[in-house]
C-alpha cells in the first residue's frame, strides 16, 4: 500500500521534477559524469538514509494495523 501511495505521488508530481530541473535530467540521460560536486553527496546520503527510515515505518506500520484488534 506505502509503495502505491508514493508511486501515485511521484505520478502526480514527478513532471513537475522533471521540468524544474531539465538541465540535470538531459545531463544523467547523456550518462555525463560528476553530476554532483563534493560537498552535495553528504545531503544526498541523508536524503537517502531518511526515505530508507521512512519506507521501515510504513512497512512496520501496515504490519501492525493487521496485527491489533483495535484497526480490525
Amino acid at each position: 500500500m506505502a509503495f502505491w501511495r508514493n508511486a501515485l505521488g511521484f505520478a502526480a508530481l514527478g513532471r513537475f521534477l522533471l521540468l524544474l530541473r531539465r538541465r540535470e535530467v538531459v545531463r544523467v540521460a547523456r550518462g555525463e559524469r560528476r553530476l554532483l560536486r563534493r560537498e552535495q553527496w553528504t545531503p544526498l546520503g541523508f536524503g537517502f538514509l531518511a526515505a530508507t527510515a521512512l519506507a521501515l515505518h510504513f512497512a512496520a506500520f501496515m504490519t501492525s494495523t493487521w496485527l491489533t484488534t483495535v484497526a480490525g
